[in-house]
């Protein structure tokens, strides 16, 4: 069985779904899908190594999320650019955010057991 995966999405903000952000913020937000390399890429500025030796690391949940929204995000009302993101209201960051990891994330029909 072959599935095709979504690569692109329209998210629409209205004030219903973000009763407190900002107008200027309200709007149409187009998102992508990510590659392998931009995913690496955004683990990596997101991590900090501790120990190399015991190979800990410590990863920033918020470095990653915002370079997650620079990469995938490619409109936004009032434009895309770790200003706009870092202020976001925090519902539409919530919404942003899932529906990132939607896009990005295998479909649970997709998951299968070997």
């Amino acid at each position: 069985m072959i599935t095709m995966f979504e690569k692109e999405r329209t998210l629409e903000v209205t004030r219903k779904t973000a009763p407190y952000a900002p107008e200027e913020q309200l709007g149409t937000y187009r998102l992508r899908r990510w590659t392998w390399f931009e995913k690496q890429q955004v683990l990596e500025k997101a991590a900090k190594i501790i120990d190399a030796a015991k190979g800990i690391v410590e990863t920033s949940i918020s470095t990653f999320n915002l370079n997650l929204m620079l990469v995938c995000i490619t409109e936004a009302p009032g434009g895309v650019s770790e200003k706009t993101i870092k202020e976001l209201d925090e519902s539409i960051g919530d919404l942003l955010f899932t529906e990132l990891q939607s896009l990005n994330n295998l479909p649970q029909e997709a998951i299968t057991d070997f």
